[in-house]
């Protein structure tokens, strides 16, 4: 019996310290995508303002991921949906920059196209950690992808958040008012 109680005991600080885990890169990843949104719709000419929706969309997904812990079992589905649509949201509003830009220099808008593909690949992994699955494959940033340096970013593995912000960093090197510290 004791065994049994000191496993449980266990087993509840395992999950505890992997949800911590999880919600720090998690909030790692939202911070970086926030950043990137920021400093893009800068360098677009854009007023600051026009990232605030890219983050009030992952301020949301981050609230909904947070509930899952409490949530009972029968609700978690539910959440987990609700969390996949406010990331395609945010995923729309990254590229949304874009758009709104008005950028007239190739040069920078194939910059610009790179950078919002490595903020949205950060939403990208944030939706594997909350979802526990991937997005179905975003054609408009994988054609972005082919302008990061050395070529397309690999699908397989995901990259940490401090991978992703060094190849933001090196996309912005033509751009240094735009790079994230």
């Amino acid at each position: 019996m004791i065994r049994r109680k000191s496993l449980a005991v266990f087993l509840s600080v395992v999950v505890v310290f992997a949800m911590a885990c999880n919600a720090a890169t998690v909030q790692a990843y939202i911070n970086l995508a926030v950043q990137i949104a920021l400093q893009v719709a800068q360098l677009a000419g854009l007023p600051a303002s026009s990232a605030n929706v890219v983050s009030g969309d992952l301020t949301q997904a981050e609230t909904l991921y947070n509930s899952l812990a409490t949530a009972d079992a029968a609700a978690k589905p539910g959440i987990v949906t609700q969390i996949d649509a406010v990331l395609t949201t945010a995923e729309a509003d990254m590229q949304g920059i874009f758009a709104l830009g008005h950028i007239a220099s190739p040069a920078l808008q194939g910059t610009i196209r790179a950078a919002l593909a490595i903020g949205i690949t950060a939403i990208e992994s944030v939706r594997t950690i909350m979802t526990g699955s991937s997005a179905p494959a975003n054609p408009v940033t994988a054609v972005a992808r082919v302008a990061l340096p050395r070529g397309v970013v690999p699908e397989k593995a995901r990259m940490s958040p401090k991978q992703l912000k060094d190849l933001y960093n090196s996309t912005m090197a033509a751009y240094p008012q735009a790079k994230i510290k």
